[in-house]
């Protein structure tokens, strides 16, 4: 596999976070009501082809529609419902877990309403406190309109100090977290595969997720006509407290 596909993207440097804006409450705000809307790409590539397979864009709302939070929680449940705009058929219900002592950030699972498929997995998003360079394994999903992998890999906090432009505006003092994963699998629809991918996420004070972006390849042992990489960016286009 070439691994010049695998680079991370460049760091936008900027003021580092003071220690206020480096807490979970302030980094992934969970009021129910709340709700971020990003302009979701999706591209993918085929080696064995020489050619682009799928080149898509829409709207994608996220909207926190259950918070089970209270003092006695050791940590708390928070669902959110990712709807597709362009497409009303196609939801996911993601499962979050919020630790009350602060110390971290779980993705347990999503439920895909279209395909009536469920998802779990051990996704430790954050770690705190949060220092630069700190790295923890875990799994995070690969999943796009036609493909979810799950692997285990290495999550690294990159940098407390990124700046953001999007739609919704410049967000400064971003916290973003590179997980990387490299692993020989058996893949659906591909048989056993060469896996290896880069998901990115960065996120504002007081503002939550502005910005997440993932690449994966996947080179078919068994089905050489599958040599694959996928691109997917979600940037937010604007937010709001129902």
């Amino acid at each position: 596999m070439n691994s010049n596909d695998t680079v991370l993207p460049a760091l936008n440097p900027g003021s580092k976070a003071n220690p206020d804006e480096l807490t979970l409450n302030c980094l992934f705000p969970v009021q129910v009501g709340r709700n971020w809307t990003y302009r979701y790409r999706e591209n993918k590539f085929s080696y064995h082809y020489n050619r682009i397979i799928c080149d898509s864009s829409s709207l994608e709302t996220w909207k926190v529609i259950e918070n089970n939070g209270n003092p006695g929680n050791t940590q708390n449940y928070i669902s959110v419902k990712r709807e597709n705009q362009n497409d009303s058929s196609v939801i996911n219900r993601m499962e979050y877990y919020l630790n009350n002592n602060n110390s971290s950030f779980l993705w347990y699972g999503f439920k895909d309403e279209n395909k009536n498929e469920e998802h779990s997995f051990d996704g430790k998003l954050l770690v705190f406190p949060l220092e630069i360079n700190s790295s923890w394994t875990t799994d995070i999903p690969f999943d796009g309109s036609d493909f979810y992998v799950k692997i285990k890999g290495i999550n690294k906090i990159s940098t407390v100090s990124d700046v953001v432009n999007s739609p919704a505006g410049t967000f400064i003092h971003c916290v973003r977290a590179d997980f990387t994963a490299k692993e020989r699998l058996n893949v659906t629809g591909a048989g056993l595969s060469d896996v290896e991918g880069i998901i990115s996420y960065w996120y504002a004070p007081n503002i939550g997720i502005v910005e997440t972006r993932l690449f994966i390849r996947v080179k078919s042992l068994d089905r050489p006509e599958i040599d694959e990489k996928s691109e997917i960016t979600r940037i937010l286009e604007r937010y709001s407290i129902d």
